[in-house]
């Protein structure tokens, strides 16, 4: 018989944290399940672990696989997964053992496409959960879930602290070489979904540790998170004018511009020039989307000034910038 759920997780150079994340997913409460490990070329004994662990517990499958990166490791889950349900986790993170079984029964019993707990942030100081208490199952239609993920507060981009029906992934992907995978693939989720159901209860613990690739900013990561960001508001603006859809995409318009903002700013601050490919692409992207007489009111005033003065001047814009920036910096060492 076939699972009713498969768990995902990719595992690359995690020797010292796999087996309690392993460990935390074979004690689940919720037992109908299969565990898929992809070694994505691993150099050190990980490999050796996804290994032992399979030869401890039938559930547990594994492919070796050469490194490709997390999304290409997450798609060959993906083709050989058979549950009903997909779950994801990284392989650093562990899970409270009846996590799954919370999310299969909400998403049962609301026959929803997407199911979501809460989380524990995990520090060398603290164990905190990410959100405010809250009681009950809040369900989500399909435009409450869409406006929600694009919000980023209540529901946030990560794929570890969720249950989705595998039809969502029939024509889904993750995109292979890119950062923030889950960002660029949760909108598309959350788009094809029907119903999504929420509550509070932190189950899954998320460790922030210094070397992970999401903690890591520089070029190639600024840039891609700009990118997904713009992906996102370009399909829901493109879905028509009186769509709900679009609405969202206006309401979505002033964080754009706020992400853009904090992309050019990063490149203004390394001492890139104006006139580079990167910020020239930001200023573009303005050009073609902003009123210039900000006449639909949906950007606050900071954007609003510091669109102005980018258009009237972008080396004056990049003057003040680089002051304001030094200003800031020295009164905060002050």
């Amino acid at each position: 018989m076939e699972p009713q759920i498969s768990i995902i997780v990719p595992v690359y150079n995690v020797a010292d944290y796999l087996p309690k994340c392993i460990e935390s997913i074979l004690a689940q409460t919720f037992t109908d399940f299969e565990l898929i490990l992809i070694n994505d070329g691993s150099p050190d004994k990980s490999p050796q672990i996804c290994d032992h662990y399979a030869s401890l517990d039938n559930r547990v499958h594994v492919i070796h696989k050469k490194n490709g990166g997390v999304s290409e490791a997450r798609n060959c889950g993906l083709d050989i997964a058979r549950g009903k349900y997909i779950g994801f986790a990284d392989s650093d993170d562990w899970l409270a053992p009846d996590m799954f079984e919370l999310l299969y029964n909400l998403s049962e019993k609301h026959d929803a496409d997407i199911s979501i707990c809460g989380h524990y942030v995990v520090t060398d100081d603290s164990t905190e959960p990410l959100y405010e208490y809250f009681e009950g199952e809040i369900v989500y239609s399909n435009v409450e879930g869409v406006q929600k993920i694009v919000e980023d507060v209540e529901i946030q981009s990560y794929l570890w602290n969720k249950l989705f029906k595998r039809e969502l992934f029939e024509n889904l992907r993750f995109p292979v070489g890119k950062i923030y995978e889950d960002l660029w693939a949760m909108y598309f989720l959350f788009k094809h979904a029907n119903k999504s159901v929420r509550v509070w209860d932190p189950k899954y613990y998320y460790l922030q540790r210094g070397g992970s690739i999401t903690q890591v900013w520089d070029d190639n990561s600024f840039y891609n998170y700009y990118l997904a960001v713009i992906d996102r508001y370009n399909d829901l603006k493109s879905d028509g004018k009186n769509t709900p859809y679009h609405d969202i995409s206006k309401q979505y318009l002033d964080n754009v511009v706020e992400y853009g903002f904090n992309y050019y700013n990063y490149y203004i601050k390394k001492g890139i020039k104006v006139n580079d490919e990167r910020c020239e692409e930001f200023i573009a992207f303005l050009k073609s989307n902003i009123n210039p007489f900000f006449q639909d009111n949906t950007l606050g005033f900071k954007n609003k000034m510091s669109i102005s003065l980018l258009f009237l001047n972008k080396r004056l814009y990049a003057h003040l910038f680089k002051f304001a920036f030094v200003v800031l910096r020295n009164n905060k060492i002050g």
